[in-house]
């Protein structure tokens, strides 16, 4: 066995498990992707840790650090995920699972390792006050001012997905944004949409997706496009509660769907200008293969040397 010291980075999410082996100076050397719909949370995270264990020993490597980042607020007293029930993992055993790993591990909030990756080396470099929202099947965040990660008193900082905003159907009703913008937000609502409208089904399909209304919607589709722009209207609300309060230098957009309004990102800037901001950059991660797997592999590099 080499003297060679290898790293992981794991970002285990609500439908897909992404893992990566990195070099002691986090450079990628393989990826294995596996998906948590029908796999499972434990079982793909377990799965992929085998994946990348075996690909470090064929290259005759030593694994010395790993890091995980999970959609939901890591509890390092029970060991437990909290605030995951939109993909329904309040409570799962993650320090459980990872224990049988038999090495240092460290679980993160996968947005946090996200914003970490882009003050690193994405779009945050030298920037001291920002904002990423990450958007997948959720809706989470990280928060950075003074140039430190924000973390608050439970570790549950940045929950953008729990700030409220109108319901389109019924503007006096408050929803959580999350129930709004999201990957499972826009299926669902396109899903909906398409059984009820005979036009939108002929549009969306029976089994709508987010990838199939945001697609629709860059190809001119009616209704796929009011879709995405009640998406971008409840988006720029957000965004502008988070600028009232933090008054950032940048905001990041990250997550599956966050990347995929990488086309939208001017109309979401014309929208905060519109609610009399003068809006910071509104910028789209970059980081590949995506930023909270980097983020992690810079974590345990990190922790490697220290």
């Amino acid at each position: 066995m080499s003297t060679e010291t290898a790293v992981v980075g794991i970002d285990l999410g609500g439908t897909k498990c992404h893992g990566a082996l990195g070099d002691a100076a986090g450079n990628i050397l393989a990826e294995v992707r596996i998906g948590t719909v029908s796999a499972g949370a434990s079982t793909a995270l377990t799965g992929v840790w085998d994946l990348l264990r075996r690909e470090a020993e064929d290259r005759g490597i030593r694994i010395g650090h790993a890091t995980v980042g999970i959609p939901a607020v890591f509890n390092p007293v029970t060991g437990q995920a909290t605030q995951g029930v939109n993909i329904g993992w309040e409570g799962f055993d993650v320090s459980g699972v990872v224990g049988a790993f038999d090495i240092p591990v460290h679980v993160d909030n996968d947005a946090n390792l996200a914003g970490i990756a882009e003050a690193g080396l994405g779009h945050a470099v030298g920037v001291p006050n920002f904002a990423l929202l990450s958007l997948g099947t959720g809706f989470g965040g990280a928060l950075f001012a003074g140039g430190s990660l924000v973390r608050g008193r439970r570790g549950a900082a940045a929950e953008f997905g729990d700030i409220l905003v109108a319901d389109p159907e019924h503007p006096s009703v408050m929803v959580r944004a999350e129930d709004r913008v999201s990957g499972l937000a826009l299926r669902d609502s396109a899903r909906a949409l398409a059984e009820s409208d005979a036009e939108a089904h002929a549009e969306l399909g029976r089994d709508p997706t987010a990838k199939t209304v945001i697609t629709g919607a860059l190809q001119g589709g009616r209704h796929a496009g009011r879709l995405v722009e009640d998406a971008l209207d409840a988006l720029a609300t957000t965004v502008t509660g988070i600028c009232a309060t933090l008054d950032p230098d940048l905001i990041i957009l990250d997550g599956g769907l966050g990347r995929a309004l990488a086309p939208f990102a001017r109309p979401l800037t014309l929208r905060l200008a519109e609610r009399g901001m003068n809006p910071p950059p509104v910028r789209v991660s970059t980081l590949q293969p995506n930023a909270t797997v980097v983020g992690a592999l810079l974590h345990s590099v990190r922790a490697l040397r220290t």
